[in-house]
């Protein structure tokens, strides 16, 4: 079953941009980042595993936290 798209605000996609950018933050939050503006963009969690190099466990995983926020 496919995974629903994650439906992110402008104003949380921005701020998830500019993590994915930073020098500064730890490197597991601009990963998060990341999985979240892929699920935003309507890709499925084994292609956003393959993607990023981590697991569909941890893709999805972040996907129903951020959904659940």
């Amino acid at each position: 079953m496919p995974s629903p798209v994650l439906e992110i605000s402008e104003e949380d996609r921005a701020t998830l941009t500019s993590w994915t950018r930073s020098r500064t933050l730890p490197p597991g939050r601009a990963q998060r980042a990341r999985i979240v503006l892929l699920a935003a963009d309507g890709m499925q969690n084994k292609a956003i595993a393959d993607q990023l190099g981590v697991g569909r466990v941890q893709v999805s995983r972040w996907r129903e936290r951020y959904a659940q926020l």
